[in-house]
């Protein structure tokens, strides 16, 4: 649900939901996860180039294709449009 709120850019929605998270989930990654999704989407987050180039190169094509998406969403938020066309591509590749 998380996700379907994310990819429907509905900021009111994912902030209660990631508090729900917050609040209900132990689970360390989980809840990286939704923060680090919610600060791509809605702070203009680049702060997570790095470590999810790094996890691309352990993970299948599908996930390895949300992961290059997510790269392209944080180049776009530093205005660099030249890795985000990049990394789009990667994504659409792979999928």
């Amino acid at each position: 649900m998380f996700q379907h709120y994310l990819f429907e850019q509905d900021e009111k929605r994912c902030k209660k939901l990631l508090g729900t998270i917050q609040e209900s989930i132990q689970q360390a990654s989980i809840l990286h996860e939704a923060q680090m999704l919610f600060q791509i989407f809605f702070e203009n987050s680049s702060a997570y180039i790095n470590e999810l180039k790094q996890k691309m190169e352990t993970m299948e094509n599908e996930q390895k294709a949300m992961c290059a998406y997510y790269i392209s969403l944080q180049y776009e938020n530093k205005k660099d449009e030249y890795h985000a066309q990049k990394y789009r591509e990667v994504s659409k590749r792979l999928f």
